[in-house]
């Protein structure tokens, strides 16, 4: 039978132990926010990619955009990020940045940030040293 007493614990090495946990959680807890900012970021541009590209090619005016607005909701309930409004955005998006995004930190900023970067700066170059 194990007598050992709580008491024996270092208080000193227990809380550099605790505190080494709670760093460690820390820190995944934002590469994992990170992780998925740049996932959402890179499939708004590979989204206005594919939308700019049918525009062009087959003549797609605002009226489709409606109506892959409707048919994405549908599909994804509850799910805003859909709008007409956000997909007009990503294909700015993707028209502001026609090589990608994938190796900028325009990939690591919240998507409102870009769309704001867009919306107040012309130049790409501008917008990759604001990001």
């Amino acid at each position: 039978m194990n007598t050992k007493k709580y008491a024996t614990v270092d208080p000193q090495s227990y809380a550099k132990f605790l505190d080494h946990l709670k760093q460690d959680i820390q820190e995944s807890q934002l590469r994992a926010a990170l992780s998925i900012t740049r996932e959402v970021v890179e499939l708004y541009w590979r989204i206005g990619k594919m939308l700019s590209e049918k525009s062009a090619s087959e003549s797609w005016g605002s009226k489709t955009i409606e109506k892959i607005t409707k048919d994405l909701s549908s599909s994804f309930p509850g799910i805003s990020c859909f709008s007409h409004r956000n997909l007009k955005f990503m294909r700015q998006f993707a028209d502001g940045y026609p090589e990608g995004i994938r190796e900028t930190a325009v990939s690591l900023i919240p998507w409102g940030h870009n769309i704001i970067l867009m919306q107040k700066l012309q130049h790409q170059e501008q917008r990759l040293w604001y990001a």
